[in-house]
């Protein structure tokens, strides 16, 4: 990639920040948006723009890229919505509730995963409250272990790990559920139209760079 380019993308992440910013406020005025590194917004760019031209090279896409303007409206496009989803799950998500209860389980999650003795005496306590609380003989304490469908998410991943605890399985449960309920918000749309940043012309050097 040329210097030209180069510079041409750190100068305009900034720009392009700068803009999202101003618009998320309009809808968020009580978030404080100030960030620690700005070079990760050059590095966010750059992400989006490489995910952009990958995804355009893919073989599927090889019959639509001979119709004329195709490949320039679509990475306008994907980066459009790309980096917008990155922003809003960054500076917006992660300072929800939502996000910082499940940090706090993944927290507990890791404590538990070291401390064997500490896991160990929280799960008595669980299977006596738990005793203590109903009025029925035979209880299965396990609960049964929830991926992300079972929650009413289309997210195809599988958890598979090793931990079998009563106490550990109601953790990955629960921060499973956050996941869907953080991934699941319809994200607003303050990022303007990428053709506002990068003409055909620059699209069509980042396909060659990229």
């Amino acid at each position: 990639m040329n210097k030209k380019l180069s510079d041409k993308i750190k100068i305009t992440a900034f720009q392009m920040f700068r803009d999202w910013n101003a618009n998320a406020k309009k809808n968020f005025p009580n978030i404080d948006f100030t960030i620690v590194d700005e070079s990760i917004l050059v590095k966010d760019l750059q992400n989006s723009i490489k995910s952009a031209v990958k995804s355009l090279k893919n073989e599927e896409k090889a019959e639509k890229r001979a119709m004329r303007g195709f490949d320039i409206g679509y990475v306008w496009g994907f980066i459009y919505s790309n980096l917008n989803t990155r922003w809003i799950h960054e500076y917006i998500h992660k300072q929800s509730n939502d996000y910082k209860d499940f940090m706090a389980l993944k927290a507990i999650q890791l404590y538990l995963d070291i401390e064997d003795i500490a896991l160990i005496k929280i799960d008595d306590f669980y299977k006596k409250m738990y005793i203590e609380d109903v009025n029925f003989e035979n209880i299965y304490f396990k609960p049964d272990k929830k991926q992300f469908k079972d929650f009413g998410s289309d997210v195809k991943i599988n958890f598979e790990n090793n931990r079998q605890n009563n106490i550990t399985i109601s953790l990955d449960n629960l921060i499973t559920e956050k996941i869907v309920k953080i991934t699941s918000e319809k994200d607003m749309q303050f990022l303007p139209k990428t053709e506002k940043y990068f003409s055909e012309e620059d699209v069509n050097q980042l396909i060659e760079a990229f």
